[in-house]
């Protein structure tokens, strides 16, 4: 079977240096496991005339049937070190993400190889808030929170769960903690919206059920609350939990918003438009992923130098405004190292859902230090649809475009043949 050697990033607050800074000796973490074998790495980054860690670099070696298989079990291995890591020095650490992968078994001539660039400097695709509705939620907002009447704790709930809402969008891309991060906010809540009945009697979890069903959902009340609890008391395959919270988020997410918006009493014409849209998480960093077949000495799994490299650098970005929107055309070059040869299979460009572009076909530049240039041409992009929306699923973030019956993406740029222009707004 194939051997290969992944090596990932990851941004921490852990360094594995003695010093705060690199003065020659450069300290590493390996751990062997039946299957694989794991070197940890800090990166440092230049500053002045000294070597500051900022943040993991993690390689992990390990036997894989093809290359993508590699990818994804060494990721298991990687969080996994990470996360004990963590746990011991009582610090932070972020999920590991990929920046290469090749075959380095022992014999072959021709190797599988992929790196990925992660584009930062592309902006995500933006949601303006409605006036009308932003001005009537904040100023129902501070009605409620200086009304004399009403307990500061049911203040503190409701200022709670918005932040809860925020939080479950913003600070995480696991759909298990997002769901729990919800449900728990509602449940904070129900105390607080009960008050919005009528003098009827009502007892704990009957304002979750209200929501539900104002929702058209009254069935899935005990659904989610069954999640909760199996949860809880591990008596549900994470698995089967991850899926059922996959499912199930946009709605938690509407019941919460509905929630707040009905206990700060906002009309029934704010609330229906807020609800209407879908949420946008916008945490999915644009990256161009490359695969090529290359030629060259393995590196040692237990030092950083002497593996291959192929990396995609930003060479400029031309911005072009255009009515409400921008258009952003990247330039980049590929540039590799501790390679004899390669060859390029294809390049995409992997995006966030909701992001919008339109491709143009241009050429291919040979630079002479070997390296391809990506650069756009006049060409005109009539044999594509503009403005199309990308969309992903939630597990590869592949990005498809819907109304595509083939993979549009998966295609992209393949052999550097098209060029893509981001548009915001």
């Amino acid at each position: 079977m194939p051997r290969y050697i992944v090596r990932f990033g990851a941004e921490s607050c852990v360094r594995l240096n003695a010093k705060s800074y690199l003065d020659g000796n450069r300290h590493t973490i390996r751990v062997t496991f039946p299957n694989a074998t794991i070197a940890l790495f800090d990166r440092f980054v230049p500053l002045g005339d000294a070597h500051l860690p900022n943040g993991l670099l993690i390689q992990v070696a390990l036997d894989a049937q093809d290359i993508e298989t590699a990818i994804q079990s060494a990721g298991s291995f990687a969080v996994s070190v990470l996360n004990i890591v963590s746990c011991v020095a009582c610090a932070s650490i972020d999920r590991p993400f990929v920046l290469s992968a090749y075959d380095a078994s022992q014999g072959i001539k021709d190797r599988d190889f992929v790196g990925v660039t992660y584009d930062r400097t592309t902006p995500h695709s933006t949601c303006r808030p409605e006036d009308p509705e932003l001005s009537e939620f904040i100023g129902k907002y501070d009605q409620f929170r200086s009304n004399s009447d009403i307990p500061q704790d049911h203040k503190n709930r409701v200022e709670r769960s918005i932040d809860a809402y925020r939080r479950a969008l913003a600070d995480n891309d696991d759909p298990l903690t997002d769901f729990i991060v919800l449900w728990s906010a509602i449940e904070g809540l129900d105390c607080v919206y009960r008050k919005t009945f009528p003098t009827r009697q009502s007892q704990f979890k009957d304002g979750m059920r209200d929501l539900f069903a104002r929702l058209n959902e009254p069935g899935s009340f005990d659904t989610l609350e069954g999640l909760r609890n199996e949860i809880a008391h591990g008596n549900l395959d994470l698995d089967a939990a991850n899926q059922m919270a996959i499912g199930n988020l946009e709605l938690v997410r509407k019941a919460l918003l509905l929630a707040v918006m009905w206990i700060v009493k906002c009309d029934d014409g704010t609330r229906d438009n807020t609800l209407a849209k879908l949420a946008y998480k916008g945490t999915f960093v644009t990256r161009l992923r490359l695969q090529a077949k290359i030629r060259c000495q393995p590196g040692d799994i237990k030092v950083l130098e002497g593996h291959p490299q192929i990396e995609a650098v930003l060479n400029g970005v031309q911005v072009t405004p255009k009515g409400e929107t921008a258009n952003i055309t990247p330039d980049w070059r590929f540039n590799h190292s501790n390679i004899e040869s390669y060859n390029l299979v294809s390049v995409e460009l992997h995006g966030d859902p909701g992001a919008n572009a339109r491709v143009n076909d241009v050429g291919v530049t040979l630079i002479p230090n070997g390296s391809s240039s990506h650069s756009p041409t006049d060409a005109t992009s009539e044999s594509f649809e503009k403005g199309n929306v990308v969309q992903a699923t939630e597990t590869s973030k592949k990005v498809d475009v819907g109304h595509r019956s083939e993979s549009f993406w998966g295609t992209l740029w393949k052999k550097i043949k098209e060029c893509w222009i981001c548009i915001t707004g």
